[in-house]
């Protein structure tokens, strides 16, 4: 078996990057037993002692070692998601370490990324029929390019979505609607890393 070599922090973000998996592919192919797997996915690891570092590396990215993310575009016209979205990545990108942060001039691939929609979507009624519960949903387009060549490696667009309750006070409300999206950009980073470094 592989030596297991994991400070704290590593386990919880790949913890985090697990349950996101999870989600998206309970999303893509509807497998509802898919949320079996989780547990005996974290079983398995921890008895064979697997090296959960990231390694896996696709061959358009072997030998480069920096990225530059780009500020997020973002197109919804909802305030304040350029900084939550860009912020997450590139602390997602420091964390995971295979693709390190760094300025322009430094890099060797860089991300630009637009945030093209966001909808609230109401999903919980009261019995009077008032919204108690809506889902954030966001839809971002992302481009990662070679900084030397100016070829373009890959270009996609990513969905997530997040739910958050009501509150009677419009301050939690609000509150609330702002944790979902920080939550919601946090699960989308993780999801980024795993379409851009096809872990699972």
């Amino acid at each position: 078996m592989a030596h297991l070599s994991l400070t704290g922090s590593w386990i919880e973000f790949f913890m985090k990057r697990l349950q996101v998996k999870t989600k998206y592919m309970m999303r893509k192919y509807k497998f509802k037993y898919l949320t079996f797997l989780l547990p005996l996915a974290i079983i398995f690891l921890s008895s064979c002692g697997y090296r959960l570092e990231g390694t896996k590396i696709p061959k358009f990215l072997i030998g480069k070692n920096y990225i530059f993310v780009s500020q997020f575009k973002n197109m919804s016209g909802e305030s304040n998601l350029s900084q939550i979205f860009t912020r997450n990545v590139r602390n997602s990108f420091l964390k995971d370490g295979r693709l390190k942060p760094a300025d322009k001039n430094k890099s060797d691939v860089s991300l630009k990324a637009k945030i093209i929609e966001y909808k609230l979507i109401p999903v919980g009624f009261s019995k009077d029929d008032q919204v108690q519960r809506y889902r954030v949903f966001l839809k971002i387009e992302y481009e990662l390019s070679d900084l030397s060549s100016g070829n373009r490696l890959q270009f996609k667009k990513l969905e997530t979505e997040i739910e958050f309750e009501i509150s009677s006070k419009v301050d939690e409300s609000d509150k609330n609607r702002n944790d979902a999206v920080e939550k919601g950009a946090e699960n989308f980073s993780l999801e980024l890393l795993d379409t851009i470094f096809e872990t699972f």
